[in-house]
């Protein structure tokens, strides 16, 4: 269930679109849609199924729900090839309806009361006009609606299709999937067994890969996470009289070493990417960097090389960025005695929380 293609423009090559009326219906799903609110946690995602049930049950396409969990419902849709035997096997058209949690404080408008900005009234950055702005929006209940409208529009249109076209809406995924995609390929692969699958990674792109070169990605293989959670532990006392056991000072110095080198040396080159080195050879390194792994042979272009041949030099931006090495984030502190943290006391424990995402083919 990992490959993914850009949407095959062929399969709706025939449906025509009476643009003013599916641009208004799209907007209503897509305001209905993210006005649920399915943060993760606790990322319950009965409402929205029920939401979507309604919406295939009237178009006359019988819908499963299947329960991975108390509250993490999943929808199941499927519209059967119309060609015997099937070209191949199933599309599936893949989304998810949890969103991760919004900091209502840091929003212009409430994350779950969606609002159209317009050159009037405005709700998102400067300049920007004609944009939904809610949780969940980009990521993913807008892809989710562009795959609903293609699905009901096959359907309504009765568009010959060669295989099955499947619709999944899953739960859990802004968590690691457990309860979603990983629930669904462990108790009921055999409804699925896709031939391709359509999610948010494969999207096209006039300037997100390349700059003024529209490429669409293909999804070939996935980082893998890994998070961490960073403990230090020391000797409480008052801030008038600090001490060398200060948790929070342990701690900063700890992240200061995990986080002082993102170089592409560290973070690109994997074991099959790293040339041959002699028995005594040491790399040469800058100062203060850490070695890079030695004595392994290289084994063919990796999956950067090879999007580099095809796409030439990348866009410099956080997407490319990041599919081009192992990434690391540091992304909470939980430190302090009471709520709010009294300025005045040093603590006996201090934390944080790291998000790694690791190349393919990473063992170490």
């Amino acid at each position: 269930m990992k490959r993914m293609i850009p949407f095959v423009l062929s399969v709706l090559s025939s449906v025509s679109f009476a643009s003013a009326q599916k641009s208004n219906e799209a907007t209503a799903l897509l305001q209905q849609y993210v006005a649920i609110d399915t943060s993760n946690p606790p990322g319950d995602t009965r409402k929205t199924a029920d939401f979507l049930t309604t919406i295939f049950r009237r178009e006359g396409i019988p819908v499963t729900r299947y329960e991975s969990a108390a509250g993490k419902s999943i929808v199941y849709a499927r519209l059967k090839a119309t060609v015997s035997p099937p070209a191949g096997k199933a599309i599936v058209l893949l989304h998810h309806m949890d969103v991760v949690p919004a900091d209502r404080g840091r929003w212009r408008t409430d994350p779950f009361t969606p609002t159209i900005k317009t050159a009037d009234r405005g709700a998102g950055p400067a300049g920007v006009s004609d944009d939904l702005w809610a949780r969940g929006a980009f990521d993913m209940k807008g892809q989710g609606v562009a795959h609903i409208l293609a699905f009901l529009e096959l359907k309504r249109q009765g568009v010959p299709l060669a295989r099955d076209v499947i619709l999944l809406a899953e739960p859990d995924e802004e968590v690691g999937g457990a309860m979603g995609a990983r629930w669904m390929i462990a108790n009921h692969y055999a409804e699925l067994d896709p031939e391709y699958v359509i999610d948010e990674g494969g999207v096209g792109s006039p300037d997100l890969f390349a700059p003024g070169k529209l490429v669409y990605g293909i999804s070939v293989a996935e980082k893998k996470i890994v998070w961490l959670k960073v403990r230090a532990e020391g000797i409480a006392g008052h801030g008038s009289q600090p001490n060398d056991q200060n948790p929070n000072d342990r701690l900063v110095k700890a992240l200061a070493r995990l986080l002082e080198d993102r170089s592409p040396e560290r973070l690109a080159l994997r074991p099959n990417q790293i040339p041959a080195l002699r028995p005594n050879q040491t790399p040469a390194r800058r100062p203060n960097q850490r070695p890079v792994a030695r004595g392994f042979q290289p084994s063919g272009p990796s999956i950067v090389d090879v999007m580099r041949a095809n796409i030439g030099t990348f866009a410099q931006n956080k997407f490319t960025n990041a599919i081009q090495r192992s990434t690391i984030a540091l992304t909470w502190f939980r430190s302090g005695v009471g709520e709010p943290p009294r300025i005045n006391v040093i603590p006996s424990v201090a934390e944080a929380g790291l998000d790694c995402r690791v190349l393919p083919g990473t063992t170490k």
